[in-house]
């Protein structure tokens, strides 16, 4: 049996105890896949059920709130690569000062501005 397939059964064996602490589920249900997941609802009990979908519930929200919108990030480098200030000298001031998002969005920005210039270096 692979290791994939034994720690699903031990998720699946452990998530349906309606002794386990609340901490240990919410771990349990972030670590299982969706097919795992899906599985627990199917076997348990409708109080556990119950439960299972709000811990769920709590884990997508954490989830989305967790993810980083790099909206305003991206506008600004926009702006920055057509008025020509993003250039190698930019990034490495970005990445000294900690700027991690103004780094990863430059990438893309800096890419288009290297393209246009190596076309342009080509005729």
């Amino acid at each position: 049996m692979t290791r994939s397939e034994t720690d699903a059964e031990l998720i699946e064996i452990l998530g349906l105890r309606i002794d386990l602490p609340l901490k240990y589920l919410r771990d349990l249900l972030s670590r299982a896949t969706q097919a795992v997941r899906e599985r627990l609802l199917a076997l348990a009990s409708p109080e556990l059920q119950e439960e299972i979908k709000r811990v769920l519930k709590d884990i997508s929200a954490t989830v989305r709130k967790e993810m980083r919108d790099f909206t305003a990030v991206e506008a600004v480098i926009k702006c920055m690569n057509e008025q020509r200030e993003l250039n190698d000298d930019r990034i490495v001031r970005f990445a000294k000062a900690r700027q991690f998002d103004e780094v990863a969005a430059s990438r893309t920005g800096h890419h288009a501005t290297l393209g246009r210039t190596a076309g342009r270096a080509s005729r």
